[in-house]
């Protein structure tokens, strides 16, 4: 009797751990989800941000001059001035 009493116990026990880890996993998916859309949504709107400042660039009127020649022609350097031009 004892025996069969433990016993009945041990598969209610079971049973609610079954439970309780099948509810845990379905808010930690629900929790992924969430981050998963907060992550997409910034990467998104870091691309953006991105796409803007590089048109950005694009537009902007950029004159660049060479500078004067080096000395020593062997080296291979170069002197760049680089303005905006707004």
């Amino acid at each position: 009797m004892a025996y069969s009493s433990t016993e009945m116990k041990m598969r209610e026990l079971q049973n609610e751990n079954v439970e309780l880890v099948t509810r845990w996993m379905a808010l930690k998916a629900k929790d992924a989800d969430r981050m998963n859309a907060e992550n997409e949504e910034f990467v998104r709107l870091k691309q953006e941000r991105e796409r803007v400042e590089l048109m950005k660039a694009a537009t902007d009127g950029i004159e660049v001059t060479l500078g004067p020649k080096p000395r020593y022609p062997s080296t291979r350097t170069c002197c760049l001035s680089v303005n905006n031009i707004l």
